[in-house]
C-alpha cells in the first residue's frame, strides 16, 4: 500500500525551517528524526551544534545507534536499493564526506553527537556552573526521592510544638486533618515531589500575596468569560435575550407571590448574574427542566391573564427544550455554571498563607537534606538548570555559551514534556532570531501522552500547535498519518472504535486530543483479527471470570503460529496475577517485566523469615513460615506435629538435636531436615554480634542451602538483590529496619527470567512500559479492573499556559476542610476536577498506546456482571475503567461473551515446594551465586594486593575496559587510547593514585594493554563476536572448603558448542623466556581455576576449559583441570 504523507516527510527534511510535528503510533517518527540529523549533520560546522533531547535513555540509545547505523550503511559502495534505506544511505555519505572534510571522527567519537535525555542535559548544564547552579559538583541524583521527602517532611513536623508562627501553621493544618499526623506527614511528601510545578508560585504568594489574589482573580474571570463567550457564540444572541426576558418575567412573578427563589438574589458581579440567568433553566442535577411551575415565578394566571401565563410558560419550555435538544450547548452551559467563583473566600485564604508557609519551609529542609546526602532528585537537578541559564532579560554566561553552540534542537516524544521542560526550551532559544538560520523540531503523537504522573502536560503540546509559536520561534505543524507497524485490519479497527472514544475537539485545559485518522501502509492478513472477549458472571463468581479469561488467553497463545511475538499488557500490575497463572498451568514460558515486586515474591518472602527469625527466635510466625520453605518443606500436619513438642519452635527445634523427644510423632527424614535447620540456626546465634549483621545472614542463608533451593536463575538473582538491599537499609544495635526493608522491597521488581533461544517468550508488562514496542498478537485482560484513587494533595496549583508573550494564568487553592461549604472549595473543586477530566482523557489514550502496539492480532478481554434482573443483558462496567470506553461499542469488535455457570472456583493455590530428603549433604563446596555485593567475605584471588599500587590500580581499570569491551562488541578495536587518556587520568586519581610519576606508569600499563589488544589474534574471539551465556565480572559467593565463604569474580565466562569458557585476565609481562613464564603463571593460577570451574558446574553441567589472557603479551593460554 502506498504511503499516503511523503509530501509531509519531505517537509519535515527542510533543515531550513522550524516543525512541530504530530507523529501517531507506527508512523515511523525515530526514522524521520534520525534523517533530519543526518542531514543537519552534513551542513553543520560542528556535530555539537545539533541538540537532540528524548525522554530515556532507551530513546537515547535507539537514536545514537540509528545515527551510526546510517553511517556504518553509507560505507558500502553501492545503495541498498530499498527506498526508504536510500535515504539513509545517501544522507549518511554526505555526513561521512562532511567528517571527513571536518575531521571529527565521528567513528571513534561518538559522545560528539549530542543525542541526551533531557535529564542527562540539565545535568551537564549544572555540573558546567556549580556555584552558579547552586548544587556545586558533588551531587547524585536519585530515581527514587521518596525517602529524601520523608526526611524533610519529619524535619519540618519537629516544629509543630514550637511557638513561632510555623508551628502555629502547622496546628491549625493539622486540626483540618482531624489530627492525623502521618497524613499531614504524607501530603508534605507529596508536594515536595512535586515542587516544580509550585515552588516559585507559592514564592510568589508568600511575596506579595495581595498581587498574588489579584492575579487569582483575574485568571477566575478570565476563566468564566471564555466559557460564556463559547456558550454565547454557541446559543446566538436571540438565545440569551430571549433567556432575559423570561427570567425578568418570572422574577416580576416571584416577588408578587412573595416566593424565595435564587432568581431573586443580588449577583455581586455581571459574570454572577449570566450564570443565575443561565442555572434557571437547569434543574438541581444539571438536566434542563422539563416544567416550569408557581415555584419558578410560572403561577397558572386567573381570567385574562391565564393565556399570558401559558405563553410565558411555553417559552421558557422552548428555551429548556433547546438545551435538551443540543448536547454541545447543554455541555458548554454545565460548565460554565461548574466553574468557581471569582475570589478566595477569606477562611479559604487564611488556610492558603498557612499552607503556603508550610510548604516553603518543606522546601527549605528538602534543600538541607539534598546537602546532608549529596543527592538530588531529577526537579532540583531541572530547577538549577534553570536557573544557571538565567531569564530571558538577563541571560546567564552559560546560556550565551549555550546559544552560541546550539544551532538546532530537536525534541523526541515532546507530548511527555513538562512545564519546567518547556520553559528551557524557551531560554534556549531566547536569543534565536528569525532567518538566523537556527532551527526547532518537536515531534510528538499528543494521543500518545500517557505521563501525567511524571508530570507531562499534552496541553502544551496542544497550545503550541494552536500558536504555532515557541517563545520567538515560528513552529509549522505536520502530521504523518501513515502506519508502518499495524496491519489494515486493525487499523481500520483503531480508527473506528477511537475516533469515538476520543473527545471531539481538543481541549489544553482539560487535556483532551481528539483522534487522528492513521492509514495502514500494510494490507490485512487473513489471520488479522481484533476481538473482545467478555467473561460474565455475577459478584461471587469474580475469581472464575478471572480464571476462565487466563485460561482463554492461554489457549489462544498456543494456537498463535510459532514466529509470532506476544505480549500481554495490563493497566496496573496485580492485573497480571490470574493471566501469569494460567501461564504457569499450561507451561507457556514469559517473562514478566516489571510486574512481581520483589516483596511478593516467595523466593524473598522465605528470606524475610529467615531474617526476622535470626533477629528474633521467640517471632513464631516467622519460624512457622521459615519451616514451610522447600529447604524444610514440612506439611501442614507435620507443623501441628512438630508444634506439639513445644510450644516455642526455637525451643521445640532444641529439643531435637540432643535426643528425639520420646513423643514425637515427625519420620526420621522430617528430623533430620528440623535438626538441619536447628544446627545452623544455633551456631548463627553462638556467632551473633561478632561480624555486621548482614554478612551473619548471608552466612545462615547459605547454610541453610536457600540458593539450592531456587527455582530458576530469575530466583538466584531476587537472592542477590535482596542481600544488596540490606547492605543499603538503616539498621540499630545490629535490628534492621524492617519497614523501610520492605518499602524498598516493594520498590524492586522480580529479574523476568532469560529463555533459551528460539524459545518463543511471552512478555508480560504494563501498558506503559510497552510504549515504543512492537508485537505480533497483543492480549488486554482485565479491562474491568479499576485505576487506583488519587490523594489530593494540600494545595492545588494549575498553570494553563507557561508560552512567552501569552497572559500568564494561575490558579492556586487549598484543600478543603470537612467542615467547609461547596462555594468556599469551588476553586479546589474545579481544579481537582480538571484533573479528574485529564485523567479520563489520559486512560482513552493509554487503551490508544496499548492498541496499537499489535501487528496482525488484538485480543480485549474483561469482566462483566449480569444484569440484576436476571435477564441476558450484561451491566455497564464502571466507568472509570478501559472496559467502559469500549463497551458500548461492542458490536465493532469479533466479540464473544463467556457466561459462567455454576459455583465460584476457589482462588489457585501457591504451589508446595519440597526438597528431596537429606539433600543438604549433597550441597557442593562451592554453592550458588548468592550476591554481587562483596560483603565480609575471603579474598582468594593470589594477584589480590600483589605489585606496586599504580600496577593493581592500571589492573583494576584495564578489567574495567574489558568489561565494557565485551558489553559493547566493536568498541575494542574502536577505542583510541590518546583520546581517553584524559578520563583514565581522571578516574586513576579518583580512586587514590596521586603522584605523578605512578599515574604515568599506570598509564603507560593500560594504554599498552589497549593497543595491544586492539591488533590481538584473540581479539575478534573475545570482543568481537557474541557469545551464549556471555556474562563479564561475573560474582559469585561459595562456601570454601576450608570453612567459611569466599568471593569469586570470574573476569569472562560464555558458551560456545555446549561447552563453557572461562577466562581470566592477568596483566603480568616478562622480558624472559615465554615458556617458562607462562608455566609459572599456569601453575599459580590453576587453583583458582579450579574453584571457578567447581563453583559454574554447581550452577551449570557443561564441561568447562579454562584460560589466562594476557593483554600485554597477547597471549591466551589453555590451564588444564
Amino acid at each position: 500500500m502506498s504511503v499516503t504523507d511523503l509530501e509531509q516527510r519531505r517537509q519535515a527534511l527542510d533543515i531550513s525551517h522550524s516543525f512541530i510535528v504530530q507523529a501517531p503510533a507506527g508512523s515511523g517518527k525515530t526514522g524521520v528524526l534520525t534523517l533530519r540529523i543526518l542531514k543537519l549533520l552534513a551542513r553543520v560546522e560542528n556535530p555539537e551544534d545539533i541538540l537532540a533531547i528524548t525522554f530515556t535513555k532507551k530513546a537515547a540509545a535507539e537514536m545514537r545507534v540509528r545515527v551510526m547505523e546510517a553511517l556504518e550503511l553509507a560505507r558500502a559502495p553501492t545503495p541498498p536499493g530499498d527506498p526508504y534505506l536510500d535515504q539513509f544511505y545517501e544522507f549518511g555519505r554526505q555526513v561521512l564526506a562532511r567528517d571527513q572534510q571536518r575531521q571529527w571522527g565521528l567513528q571513534h567519537n561518538q559522545n560528539r553527537l549530542r543525542l541526551l535525555t533531557i535529564d542527562s542535559f540539565c545535568s551537564g548544564i549544572v555540573r558546567h556552573r556549580p556555584l552558579g547552579s547552586g548544587l556545586g559538583v558533588q551531587f547524585g541524583v536519585a530515581e527514587d526521592a521518596s525517602e529524601l521527602y520523608q526526611e524533610a517532611s519529619a524535619a519540618l513536623l519537629q516544629s509543630l510544638d514550637e511557638a513561632d508562627e510555623l508551628g502555629a501553621a502547622l496546628r491549625r493544618v493539622l486540626g483540618f486533618l482531624d489530627n492525623r499526623f502521618a497524613r499531614l506527614s504524607a501530603l508534605v511528601g507529596q508536594m515536595l515531589a512535586q515542587r516544580d510545578h509550585w515552588l516559585e508560585d507559592v514564592t510568589r504568594v508568600h511575596g506579595d500575596p495581595e498581587r498574588f489574589r489579584v492575579l487569582l482573580e483575574q485568571s477566575l474571570q478570565q476563566l468564566n468569560q471564555e466559557a460564556l463567550t463559547q456558550l454565547e457564540q454557541a446559543v446566538g444572541p436571540q438565545f440569551m435575550s430571549e433567556l432575559v426576558a423570561v427570567t425578568d418575567y418570572a422574577r416580576e412573578q416571584l416577588r408578587q407571590c412573595g416566593r424565595d427563589h435564587a432568581l431573586l438574589a443580588s449577583p455581586p458581579d455581571p459574570l454572577s448574574q449570566h450564570k443565575q440567568l443561565l442555572g434557571f433553566l437547569l434543574t438541581n442535577k444539571g438536566d434542563p427542566r422539563k416544567t416550569f411551575t408557581v415555584k419558578e415565578g410560572f403561577p397558572p394566571g386567573q381570567g385574562a391573564q391565564k393565556a399570558e401565563a401559558a405563553r410565558w410558560k411555553e417559552r421558557a419550555l422552548t428555551l429548556a427544550n433547546q438545551l435538551a435538544e443540543s448536547p454541545q450547548w447543554l455541555a458548554l452551559l454545565q460548565w460554565f455554571l461548574s466553574l468557581p467563583a471569582i475570589g478566595l473566600p477569606e477562611r479559604q485564604w487564611r488556610l492558603l498563607q498557612d499552607l503556603v508557609l508550610i510548604t516553603r519551609f518543606a522546601a527549605a529542609h528538602l534543600k538541607l537534606v539534598f546537602q546532608s546526602r549529596r543527592q538530588v532528585d531529577f526537579s532540583e537537578v531541572a530547577l538549577a538548570a534553570l536557573q544557571t541559564l538565567g531569564g530571558d532579560e538577563a541571560p546567564s554566561d552559560l546560556a550565551l555559551l549555550l546559544d552560541h553552540r546550539i544551532d538546532h534542537i530537536l525534541v523526541d516524544e515532546f507530548q511527555d514534556t513538562s512545564l519546567i521542560q518547556v520553559e528551557l526550551l524557551d531560554r534556549l532559544t531566547a536569543g534565536w532570531t528569525p532567518g538566523d538560520g537556527r532551527t526547532l523540531f518537536l515531534v510528538g503523537d499528543p494521543m500518545q501522552s500517557i505521563y501525567a504522573f511524571r508530570k507531562a502536560d499534552v496541553g502544551l503540546f496542544l497550545r503550541l500547535w494552536q500558536e504555532q509559536m515557541l517563545g520567538q520561534v515560528p513552529l509549522q505543524p505536520l502530521v504523518l498519518d501513515t502506519n508502518f507497524r499495524s496491519s489494515a485490519a486493525v487499523i481500520q479497527w483503531v480508527n473506528t472504535v477511537f475516533s469515538r472514544v476520543f473527545p471531539s475537539r481538543p481541549d489544553a485545559r482539560r487535556g483532551a486530543v481528539p483522534y487522528a485518522q492513521s492509514n495502514a501502509h500494510n494490507s490485512a492478513l487473513a489471520e488479522d483479527q481484533v476481538s473482545l472477549q467478555l467473561f460474565c458472571g455475577t459478584g461471587e463468581q469474580m475469581q472464575s471470570m478471572a480464571a476462565a479469561e487466563g485460561a482463554w488467553i492461554a489457549e489462544r497463545i498456543q494456537a498463535l503460529p510459532a514466529d509470532y511475538s506476544v505480549a500481554i499488557l495490563v493497566k496496573g500490575k496485580s492485573h497480571a496475577v490470574d493471566v501469569v497463572q494460567a501461564l504457569k498451568r499450561q507451561g507457556i514460558s514469559y517473562q514478566a517485566v516489571d510486574i512481581e515486586s520483589l516483596a511478593d515474591s516467595q523466593m524473598i518472602t522465605d528470606l524475610m523469615a529467615v531474617l526476622r527469625a535470626y533477629q528474633a527466635p521467640t517471632d513464631n510466625t516467622a519460624w512457622f513460615a521459615l519451616l514451610r520453605g522447600p529447604w524444610c518443606g514440612l506439611r501442614l500436619t507435620e507443623l501441628q506435629n512438630f508444634s506439639e513438642l513445644h510450644p516455642d519452635p526455637w525451643t521445640a527445634l532444641q529439643s531435637l538435636l540432643n535426643e528425639t523427644p520420646a513423643h514425637c510423632t515427625l519420620s526420621p527424614a522430617t528430623i533430620s531436615r528440623l535438626q538441619h535447620v536447628a544446627r545452623c540456626f544455633q551456631q548463627a546465634y553462638e556467632q551473633r554480634h561478632r561480624q555486621r549483621w548482614q554478612v551473619a545472614v548471608r552466612d545462615l542463608v547459605l547454610q541453610l542451602g536457600v540458593p539450592a533451593a531456587a527455582a530458576n536463575p530469575a530466583e538466584l538473582e531476587a537472592i542477590g538483590l535482596f542481600f544488596d538491599l540490606l547492605d543499603s537499609i538503616d539498621s540499630i544495635a545490629d535490628v534492621p529496619n524492617f519497614t523501610q526493608l520492605q518499602r524498598k522491597l516493594r520498590e524492586l521488581y522480580v529479574p523476568p527470567e532469560v529463555m533459551p533461544p528460539g524459545q518463543r517468550q511471552v512478555q508480560v508488562m504494563t501498558m506503559h512500559k510497552s510504549k515504543g514496542l512492537e508485537f505480533d498478537a497483543v492480549f488486554l485482560p482485565q479491562l474491568q479492573r479499576l485505576p487506583r484513587t488519587d490523594d489530593k494533595p494540600l494545595i492545588l496549583v494549575d498553570k494553563q499556559t507557561a508560552i512567552a508573550g501569552e497572559p500568564q494564568e494561575l490558579f492556586v487553592a487549598p484543600f478543603a476542610p470537612p467542615d467547609s461549604s461547596g462555594d468556599e472549595d469551588s476553586i479546589y473543586q474545579y481544579l481537582w476536577g480538571l484533573h479528574s477530566h485529564r485523567s479520563k482523557n489520559e486512560a482513552a489514550r493509554l487503551l490508544y498506546v496499548a492498541c496499537t502496539r499489535a501487528k496482525h492480532q488484538l485480543h480485549l478481554s474483561g469482566g462483566v456482571f449480569r444484569a440484576e434482573d436476571d435477564s441476558d443483558g450484561l451491566k455497564r462496567p464502571d466507568g472509570r475503567s478501559l472496559l467502559a470506553l469500549i463497551f458500548e461499542l461492542r458490536d465493532r469488535f469479533d466479540g464473544t461473551e463467556h457466561p459462567l455457570d455454576g459455583e465460584a472456583m476457589e482462588a489457585p493455590r501457591r504451589r508446595f515446594r519440597r526438597a528431596a530428603d537429606n539433600w543438604w549433604q549433597q550441597l557442593p563446596s562451592a554453592g550458588a551465586p548468592v550476591s554481587t555485593s562483596g560483603g565480609e567475605v575471603r579474598e582468594t584471588d593470589p594477584e589480590a594486593g600483589a605489585g606496586p599500587l599504580y600496577r593493581r590500580l592500571a589492573g583494576t581499570l584495564t578489567h574495567r575496559l574489558l568489561e565494557q569491551f565485551q558489553r559493547q562488541p566493536g568498541l575494542w578495536q574502536s577505542l583510541l587510547p590518546e583520546q581517553q587518556q584524559p578520563a583514565w587520568h581522571r578516574e586513576l586519581q579518583r580512586m587514590g593514585l596521586v603522584e605523578e610519576a605512578q599515574l604515568n606508569q599506570a598509564l603507560a600499563i593500560i594504554k599498552r594493554a589497549v593497543q595491544r589488544l586492539r591488533h590481538s589474534s584473540h581479539g575478534h574471539w573475545l570482543f568481537g563476536q557474541a557469545h551464549e551465556e556471555d556474562q563479564a565480572e561475573l560474582a559469585l559467593v561459595c562456601c570454601h572448603p576450608e570453612g567459611g565463604h569466599e568471593k569469586l569474580i570470574i573476569d569472562r565466562t560464555f558458551v560456545e558448542q555446549g561447552t563453557r569458557f572461562i577466562i581470566d585476565y592477568k596483566l603480568a609481562e616478562t622480558e624472559g623466556d615465554m615458556a617458562q613464564f607462562l608455566e609459572q603463571e599456569i601453575t599459580l593460577y590453576r587453583p583458582q581455576l579450579a574453584r571457578y570451574r567447581q563453583a559454574m558446574q554447581a550452577l551449570d553441567p557443561r564441561p568447562v576449559r579454562a584460560f589466562l589472557f594476557f593483554p600485554l603479551l597477547d597471549q591466551l593460554q589453555e590451564v588444564t583441570l
